[in-house]
């Protein structure tokens, strides 16, 4: 199914996933699914350049810096898209009823519990809650 949606062949990426027992592959399926929906979510946005580019006039632009981030997560830079994630979390815990912290934990959940990425993060997003 990965193969599949890194190629933009998410439709049948989708109907792959469905036709898998969840209960067989729980956590390698969430992670499919997630990085589907990612792929989605990037195909509706400005490209990394632009968002870049808006960024550089307006580090502020919470929008900029969330879409920006889905773009990375599409593109599987994960270490980028999840450092941009965190950052947005602290500067503005409430974007989007809370969707760079939503975001976070999908990416976890994607990478699975012992990638050293989630580990890091993971300490990181606990330390700005507390």
């Amino acid at each position: 199914a990965r193969c599949l949606a890194e190629r933009g062949e998410l439709g049948e990426a989708q109907a792959v996933l469905d036709a898998v027992k969840s209960d067989d592959h729980k956590a390698a399926l969430a992670g499919a699914k997630a990085q589907i929906t990612f792929l989605r979510q990037a195909a509706d946005l400005p490209d990394a350049a632009e968002l870049k580019s808006r960024l550089a006039q307006n580090p502020q632009d919470d929008e900029a810096a969330y879409q920006l981030a889905i773009q990375q997560l599409a593109r599987q830079q994960y270490d980028a898209a999840l450092e941009g994630l965190l950052k947005l979390f602290i500067r503005n815990r409430s974007y989007s009823e809370g969707l760079p912290h939503k975001t976070l934990l999908q990416v976890f959940e994607l990478l699975g519990n012992d990638h050293p990425l989630v580990t890091v993060y993971r300490r990181k997003l606990f330390a700005a809650l507390y």
